[in-house]
């Protein structure tokens, strides 16, 4: 299991801040969007939002490297 912390900027999309920072393939994103592994200031989300400035994202994913 493998958890990741990040803080929006206001601008991106989930995905997008993930895939910028962690580079993981869009479709293991979506996975971890669908199974609710990912909380945006302390809240589950399933949906690829836009996280506002200052917001932390915590990430819980199985890591396949």
């Amino acid at each position: 299991m493998r958890v990741e912390t990040l803080n929006g900027d206001g601008k991106k999309k989930i995905s997008e801040l993930i895939n910028s920072s962690l580079n993981l393939p869009y479709n293991t994103i979506r996975k971890i969007l669908r199974n609710k592994d990912i909380k945006v200031s302390g809240k589950r989300v399933s949906q690829d939002i836009v996280v506002s400035a200052n917001e932390e994202i915590v990430m819980y994913f199985q890591d396949f490297q």
